[in-house]
């Protein structure tokens, strides 16, 4: 996790500089101060791009045209999460979306997650590009195969999601 290591070197060292990331937006902001010109010993880069998200929603509808409500997977403790749901909701007009909020944390949270989107009337999911949800391979891979058991069609920025055999990617999903 960047944030949490960033900020454990920031307290261990005052005078070396360091350079952190990808990381969101906040984060990098709550260590750099200023992406541009940085108050402190830390800067980084940013990776989060909300076009790559809306794409992704964008790819869900043209696969799954029925969809009309989406659970959207975030971890409760990357303090991205709610930039994210703002970078998302912009501009689903279109699409005909509404989106709804799931929380996990981690591969245990995975039953619960597809449990509470169902109970919302979810169509579909879509997994944020967060570092421990969708960029650890235990923790994708619960969410490929619940999604695949429920025929649940799944997408996310982080492309490892549709490589690992996502079901989004399959023609037999409940909602194509």
């Amino acid at each position: 996790h960047t944030y949490t290591a960033a900020r454990e070197a920031e307290q261990a060292s005052r005078a070396i500089p360091f350079v952190v990331g990808p990381e969101g937006e906040e984060v990098l902001l709550g260590l750099a101060g200023n992406v541009a010109r940085p108050t402190g010993i830390v800067t980084g880069i940013t990776l989060t791009n909300s076009q790559w998200d809306q794409k992704s929603l964008q790819f869900l509808k043209d696969i799954a045209p029925r969809t009309r409500k989406v659970a959207v997977v975030f971890n409760p403790d990357n303090p991205d999460a709610q930039q994210s749901l703002r970078g998302l909701s912009h501009g689903l007009g279109p699409l005909g979306l509404a989106l709804v909020r799931v929380d996990a944390r981690g591969a245990g949270d995975v039953t619960q997650a597809f449990a509470a989107a169902a109970a919302a009337g979810a169509d579909a999911m879509f997994l944020t590009n967060d570092s421990v949800l969708a960029g650890t391979p235990v923790v994708r891979m619960r969410f490929i195969e619940v999604a695949t058991a429920r025929r649940v069609p799944l997408v996310s920025s982080q492309y490892a999601v549709a490589a690992d055999g996502s079901p989004a990617a399959f023609k037999d999903c409940a909602y194509m």
